[in-house]
């Protein structure tokens, strides 16, 4: 299907240099690239349904945390369990 956009003509000059590079069309290209946003959205907006099966008591409590763990920060919490910091 044709379709009419307008992009920036540097974003269109980085796309002509890529494709020129590869030996990929430009609209596979832009196809490719619009596939990939639009994934994205989606993983963004997905959320993770889980099921338990089975007695409640099973699923372990939030404030289930060893000793010595409730006085910590949360710096120092990630770097004990996980040796890092998330940024």
């Amino acid at each position: 299907m044709k379709t009419k956009v307008d992009l920036d003509p540097e974003l269109l000059a980085r796309a002509k240099q890529k494709a020129a590079e590869t030996g990929v069309s430009i609209e596979s290209i832009v196809e490719r690239a619009l596939r990939l946003y639009l994934n994205s959205i989606d993983l963004k907006h997905n959320h993770l349904v889980t099921t338990t099966y089975g007695k409640l008591s099973s699923v372990s409590k939030p404030n289930d945390l060893p000793s010595g763990e409730i006085e910590m920060d949360q710096d120092e919490y990630w770097i004990k369990r996980f040796g890092f910091i998330p940024k």
